[in-house]
């Protein structure tokens, strides 16, 4: 390893360890002459830094290989061509605008109408990264 500035090592140290956590992510655009309503959604986003054995930890600077954990849950994209318009219905007041926005994702129990590109899926990801210089087994391409 490269021994690097203390800022350099403090900010990777930040990074490798970075636990990010989000969830009801509704993004939304519309088009109220044409009725097109597109938009995604995503139940939540969960990334952190594990063991070998995917157990949350804390990764310090003498760690070989470095595992990371994402996972995604209920992401859906949506194409909607006969969709009322959220953002100048009279119907909806502003104090409820984010609760309607959140009725209209997908959850494992509920599944809005839309015309979906990309059904509701789930997504696990692991990743393992070499953080030695030194290669201590084959490397095949």
């Amino acid at each position: 390893k490269s021994v690097g500035t203390f800022w350099g090592r403090v900010t990777g140290m930040i990074l490798e360890n970075l636990v990010l956590t989000i969830s009801n992510i509704h993004i939304r655009y519309e088009h109220a002459d044409m009725g097109i309503g597109a938009g995604v959604c995503i139940n939540s986003i969960a990334l952190r830094t594990t063991d070998a054995q995917g157990q949350p930890t804390f990764a310090d600077e003498n760690h070989l290989l470095l595992h990371k954990y994402l996972k995604i849950t209920d992401l859906a994209v949506y194409w909607d061509t006969s969709s009322p318009c959220l953002s100048t219905s009279s119907q909806i007041q502003p104090a409820d605008f984010t609760a309607t926005m959140m009725e209209m994702c997908p959850t494992p129990t509920k599944a809005p109408s839309h015309q979906y590109l990309l059904t509701p899926v789930s997504v696990t990801v692991r990743l393992i990264k070499n953080t030695t210089t030194v290669r201590t087994w084959p490397m095949y391409s």
